[in-house]
């Protein structure tokens, strides 16, 4: 299963006396061609989101082929035009799943161990204005799941270099909201003007988890992001954060985060009741909603399933579709056994009442 599509960095910059731990979030290294479709372009950005050009009617995109997009007026129809790139946090644009800036590691884990967004940085590599244009701005804007605007900050002064620049802004309480959108934005701009970025990343700020073991530290991370790919409606998990809700989910992936979820809980990390919802509702998806085929010569589970397990997935833009796969039947049945749901064989699984998960009874 692939989470984001690029690597997620984590980078510690400072231990505080409060005992917190300071980390860098790459949204987007500009080391992947221009948003597009693959592989002439790419769609994603790091956090598993996707990304896009803005007013493109105005604006022309480049890219260096190394590290830096350089976005250049075209045309201006007004007294000014504007231009730049949208990233979705998290998941896809149209999934609308916003990223809780005060809550990073999303609903399944337990305050004690919540980190924030704190800051964000952006790097400017280079900045060209024909006219010397004094009113050329920078803006960074944050907009939650309707599209509104939460706050934004602004810097001028564009044209005086040197560069690269580099731009932090510290985030107030109220910009710390559920976050889906993230924007750059070259505004008040006039023809022949253009912005290079470098970087864009974003500053967390996490309780000190030096204090917990290397193993455990990723473990926190990753599980956090796991679940973040977890419809609680459905009981299924994507098989990548950049695909649709319901488009594709993987049936190794979902049983695995049942049994991720009973760890969670024995290692301190989500409540007790978070990981019963979990584990009850991915194993009654599992055993009564996911089909089982193929139909009269064998009980095998998809590799891939769609519309929240109801069926496979078939062949699609380009994708072959999926197949009843015994090796992932057997990862995700051995995956759910130790969190106490009953696997026998033949069939697979039992469509019949499985009772009382074991997490249900331990103290």
């Amino acid at each position: 299963m692939i989470v984001v599509s690029c690597l997620l960095t984590l980078l510690p910059i400072s231990l505080s006396e409060a005992q917190e731990t300071s980390y860098w979030i790459i949204v987007d290294e500009y080391d992947t061609p221009l948003p597009g479709p693959p592989p002439e372009g790419w769609y994603y950005n790091c956090t598993g989101g996707d990304r896009g050009k803005l007013h493109e009617e105005d604006i022309t995109y480049s890219w260096d082929g190394g590290s830096v997009y350089t976005a250049q007026v075209l045309r201006n129809p007004g007294a000014w035009t504007w231009g730049g790139m949208w990233y979705s946090l998290i998941r896809i644009n149209r999934d609308s799943i916003p990223l809780d800036f005060k809550a990073i590691f999303g609903p399944y884990v337990n305050p004690e161990y919540q980190g924030e967004i704190t800051e964000v940085e952006i790097v400017l590599s280079n900045v060209t204005s024909p006219s010397n244009n004094p009113n050329l701005e920078l803006r960074l804007e944050l907009k939650d799941k309707t599209d509104t605007s939460i706050c934004s900050n602004t810097w001028g002064d564009l044209t005086s270099g040197p560069y690269p620049k580099t731009y932090r802004w510290s985030l107030s309480e109220h910009c710390k909201q559920r976050v889906k959108l993230f924007l750059w934005v070259m505004d008040r701009a006039q023809v022949g003007d253009s912005v290079s970025i470098d970087r864009v990343k974003l500053g967390a700020r996490v309780p000190d988890l030096t204090t917990i073991p290397t193993e455990e530290q990723a473990f926190l991370w990753t599980y956090s992001w796991l679940m973040a790919n977890y419809n609680p409606d459905t009981g299924m998990v994507q098989d990548r954060s950049n695909f649709g809700t319901g488009d594709m989910e993987n049936i190794s992936a979902t049983a695995k985060a049942a049994k991720i979820a009973y760890y969670a809980w024995k290692k301190g990390h989500t409540s007790r009741d978070d990981a019963k919802a979990i584990i009850t509702k991915i194993a009654d998806t599992l055993i009564n909603v996911v089909p089982r085929g193929p139909s009269g010569v064998n009980t095998l589970w998809p590799h891939f399933t769609k519309n929240g397990g109801t069926a496979p997935v078939t062949p699609h833009d380009g994708y072959a579709g999926t197949e009843w796969a015994s090796g992932d039947t057997s990862y995700a049945a051995l995956d759910i056994i130790p969190i106490g749901i009953p696997v026998v064989t033949p069939p697979i699984l039992s469509r019949k009442d499985q009772g009382i998960l074991s997490i249900i009874n331990e103290p």
